[in-house]
């Protein structure tokens, strides 16, 4: 599943990975915004996760998508360090606060080759 802001810049990112992975069905979510707080977004998932949805790529906006990944992983608030394009990967056995762990992150000076 795909869950993407309603703003346009995160849409025309969503498009890019549903154009490499089609049978990624989209949300449009509110509650990713960059206004959004993080507890309700993890509200919010954990109510997706219930539904047997078992991943999920989140198209969101800094410095929510930081704060976000740092409240599910327990990490103090400045850890995460993420710039427009980067990606991360996390485990969550257990939709909560605290409970993820960040298996990786990439950037996209990493991700691209150079031309």
């Amino acid at each position: 599943m795909l869950i993407c802001s309603p703003l346009i810049r995160a849409q025309q990112s969503a498009e890019v990975v549903q154009a490499v992975v089609p049978a990624a069905r989209k949300i449009t979510a509110d509650w990713i915004k960059p206004s959004s707080m993080p507890q309700t977004a993890i509200d919010e998932l954990y109510k997706l996760f219930s539904q047997d949805v078992e991943t999920v790529m989140v198209v969101s906006h800094l410095p929510f998508v930081a704060h976000l990944i740092e409240r599910l992983c327990g990490l103090e608030q400045g850890f995460i360090r993420m710039g427009t394009g980067s990606l991360v990967a996390l485990d969550l056995p257990v939709i909560a606060a605290g409970c993820g762990t960040l298996l990786w992150q990439q950037h996209p000076e990493v991700l691209c080759d150079p031309v």
